[in-house]
């Protein structure tokens, strides 16, 4: 999430999470076209669907990061280096956060998703 230092971390969030929720309405859009959807429920099912995505991708996405950085062959790698371990626990640190802020962002989206969803089968 370091990547504009010039724009605070909430606004980074929230537009993320905009970006995010209009990718997921462009997606399930695309697909009610092609499966002929008419009415508001199958839409908002379809956002509901798309949130439970969102959410899923957030969780693998921290699995995956456990399961390739923990494992005994990276860490003796990493220890091995030539980095002080100062600088080793920055990057650490660093690629823990940066793990943690797409979840946090996949999920809080995803969690978007499904309450709009939500509401529209309920006004359907």
């Amino acid at each position: 999430m370091n990547s504009n230092p010039s724009v605070h971390p909430w606004k980074r969030l929230l537009i993320r999470l905009i970006v995010y929720n209009i990718l997921n309405g462009i997606v399930v859009f695309g697909v009610g076209w092609y499966f002929k959807w008419t009415t508001l429920f199958q839409y908002g099912g379809g956002i509901f669907i798309g949130g439970v995505i969102l959410v899923g991708l957030g969780v693998l996405g921290l699995f995956g990061y456990w399961g390739s950085s923990r494992s005994g062959h990276y860490l003796i790698a990493r220890s091995v280096s030539s980095e002080s371990s100062g600088d080793r626990n920055q990057q650490e640190a660093n690629d823990s956060m940066n793990q943690y802020s797409y979840m946090i962002q996949s999920t809080v989206a995803g969690i978007v998703s499904l309450v709009i969803g939500s509401v529209m089968q309920t006004w359907a």
